[in-house]
Protein backbone atom coordinates (compact mmCIF):
# COMPACT_ATOMS: atom_id res chain seq x y z
CA UNK A 1 0.00 0.00 0.00
CA UNK A 2 0.90 3.49 -0.92
CA UNK A 3 0.67 6.37 1.20
CA UNK A 4 0.48 9.89 -0.97
CA UNK A 5 2.11 12.94 1.25
CA UNK A 6 1.03 16.39 0.30
CA UNK A 7 2.38 19.21 1.60
CA UNK A 8 3.41 17.82 4.36
CA UNK A 9 0.38 16.71 5.61
CA UNK A 10 0.15 13.21 6.85
CA UNK A 11 -2.93 10.56 6.37
CA UNK A 12 -3.61 11.58 10.27
CA UNK A 13 -4.25 14.99 10.14
CA UNK A 14 -5.91 15.21 6.95
CA UNK A 15 -8.77 12.67 9.01
CA UNK A 16 -8.29 15.15 11.62
CA UNK A 17 -9.24 18.33 9.35
CA UNK A 18 -11.94 16.34 8.06
CA UNK A 19 -13.63 15.45 11.03
CA UNK A 20 -14.15 19.45 11.28
CA UNK A 21 -16.40 19.30 8.85
CA UNK A 22 -19.60 18.67 10.73
CA UNK A 23 -18.62 20.84 13.28
CA UNK A 24 -17.78 23.90 10.63
CA UNK A 25 -21.31 23.15 8.90
CA UNK A 26 -23.26 23.01 12.16
CA UNK A 27 -21.80 26.96 13.17
CA UNK A 28 -22.26 27.76 9.43
CA UNK A 29 -25.97 27.12 10.03
CA UNK A 30 -26.15 28.79 13.17
CA UNK A 31 -24.69 31.71 12.43
CA UNK A 32 -26.29 32.26 9.54
CA UNK A 33 -29.77 32.09 11.30
CA UNK A 34 -28.90 34.60 13.77
CA UNK A 35 -27.37 36.94 10.83
CA UNK A 36 -30.74 36.33 9.17
CA UNK A 37 -33.05 37.04 11.98
CA UNK A 38 -31.38 39.85 13.62
CA UNK A 39 -31.10 41.46 10.79
CA UNK A 40 -35.02 40.96 9.69
CA UNK A 41 -35.49 42.42 13.23
CA UNK A 42 -33.36 45.34 13.09
CA UNK A 43 -35.27 46.12 9.15
CA UNK A 44 -38.66 45.98 11.24
CA UNK A 45 -37.61 47.95 13.74
CA UNK A 46 -35.77 50.59 11.46
CA UNK A 47 -39.39 50.26 9.61
CA UNK A 48 -41.25 51.07 12.38
CA UNK A 49 -39.01 53.82 14.47
CA UNK A 50 -37.98 55.72 11.65
CA UNK A 51 -40.99 56.01 9.78
CA UNK A 52 -39.82 54.08 6.88
CA UNK A 53 -42.17 52.12 5.45
CA UNK A 54 -44.95 52.55 2.54
CA UNK A 55 -47.30 55.08 4.59
CA UNK A 56 -46.30 57.93 2.42
CA UNK A 57 -46.10 55.87 -0.51
CA UNK A 58 -48.29 56.95 -4.02
CA UNK A 59 -49.44 53.79 -5.09
CA UNK A 60 -52.62 53.40 -6.06
CA UNK A 61 -54.89 51.59 -2.96
CA UNK A 62 -57.10 49.54 -5.87
CA UNK A 63 -54.00 47.97 -7.01
CA UNK A 64 -52.70 47.52 -3.25
CA UNK A 65 -56.24 46.33 -2.33
CA UNK A 66 -56.15 43.20 -4.51
CA UNK A 67 -52.70 42.51 -3.72
CA UNK A 68 -53.71 42.79 -0.04
CA UNK A 69 -57.20 40.24 -0.97
CA UNK A 70 -54.78 37.52 -2.46
CA UNK A 71 -51.97 37.82 0.14
CA UNK A 72 -55.41 37.98 3.14
CA UNK A 73 -56.60 34.79 1.30
CA UNK A 74 -53.59 32.64 1.19
CA UNK A 75 -52.83 33.27 4.72
CA UNK A 76 -56.61 32.18 5.50
CA UNK A 77 -55.79 28.77 3.29
CA UNK A 78 -52.59 28.19 5.18
CA UNK A 79 -54.00 28.94 8.62
CA UNK A 80 -57.39 26.12 7.31
CA UNK A 81 -54.69 23.66 6.17
CA UNK A 82 -54.72 24.00 2.74
CA UNK A 83 -51.16 24.29 1.86
CA UNK A 84 -51.92 23.23 -2.19
CA UNK A 85 -54.95 26.20 -2.12
CA UNK A 86 -52.11 28.64 -0.65
CA UNK A 87 -49.35 28.02 -2.87
CA UNK A 88 -52.33 28.60 -5.88
CA UNK A 89 -53.54 31.51 -4.45
CA UNK A 90 -49.71 32.69 -4.62
CA UNK A 91 -49.07 31.80 -7.79
CA UNK A 92 -52.22 34.67 -8.78
CA UNK A 93 -50.49 36.89 -6.64
CA UNK A 94 -47.12 36.68 -8.30
CA UNK A 95 -49.19 36.99 -11.70
CA UNK A 96 -50.84 40.19 -10.21
CA UNK A 97 -48.03 41.94 -8.91
CA UNK A 98 -45.75 40.78 -12.22
CA UNK A 99 -48.92 42.47 -14.68
CA UNK A 100 -48.86 45.60 -12.36
CA UNK A 101 -44.93 45.92 -12.66
CA UNK A 102 -44.83 48.14 -15.30
CA UNK A 103 -47.61 50.37 -13.79
CA UNK A 104 -46.44 50.39 -10.24
CA UNK A 105 -42.55 50.51 -10.02
CA UNK A 106 -42.33 54.41 -11.82
CA UNK A 107 -44.78 55.99 -9.31
CA UNK A 108 -43.30 55.09 -5.99
CA UNK A 109 -39.68 52.80 -7.15
CA UNK A 110 -38.91 52.68 -3.41
CA UNK A 111 -42.16 51.25 -2.54
CA UNK A 112 -42.15 48.96 -5.10
CA UNK A 113 -38.88 47.77 -4.70
CA UNK A 114 -39.63 47.12 -0.52
CA UNK A 115 -42.90 45.61 -2.07
CA UNK A 116 -41.22 43.20 -4.77
CA UNK A 117 -38.35 42.45 -1.73
CA UNK A 118 -41.47 41.32 0.62
CA UNK A 119 -43.15 39.27 -2.13
CA UNK A 120 -39.93 37.40 -2.90
CA UNK A 121 -39.63 36.31 0.49
CA UNK A 122 -43.68 35.06 0.79
CA UNK A 123 -42.90 33.55 -2.96
CA UNK A 124 -39.75 31.66 -1.45
CA UNK A 125 -41.43 30.64 2.24
CA UNK A 126 -44.21 29.39 0.06
CA UNK A 127 -42.50 27.10 -2.72
CA UNK A 128 -39.58 25.87 -0.16
CA UNK A 129 -39.27 21.91 -0.88
CA UNK A 130 -39.81 21.98 2.89
CA UNK A 131 -42.57 23.56 4.50
CA UNK A 132 -42.54 25.54 7.24
CA UNK A 133 -46.03 26.77 8.02
CA UNK A 134 -44.86 29.64 10.48
CA UNK A 135 -42.07 31.21 8.13
CA UNK A 136 -44.79 30.81 5.64
CA UNK A 137 -47.41 32.59 8.00
CA UNK A 138 -44.55 35.04 9.02
CA UNK A 139 -43.77 36.29 5.43
CA UNK A 140 -47.51 36.43 4.28
CA UNK A 141 -48.63 38.82 7.62
CA UNK A 142 -45.84 41.33 7.31
CA UNK A 143 -46.71 41.62 3.36
CA UNK A 144 -50.25 41.98 5.15
CA UNK A 145 -48.69 44.80 7.29
CA UNK A 146 -46.91 46.71 4.58
CA UNK A 147 -49.80 46.48 2.39
CA UNK A 148 -52.05 48.13 5.01
CA UNK A 149 -54.24 44.93 6.23
CA UNK A 150 -57.50 46.13 7.28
Amino acid sequence: MTTTLTAGRTPASTRAMLNKVPEITIWFWIIKILCTTVGESFADWINMTLGVGLENTSLPVADLTVLREITHDSLDKLTAGDQAGATARITDLETTWDDDHPKLEPLDGKAWTFLDGQIDTVLSAMRASHKDKAAEQTALTALLTSLGSS
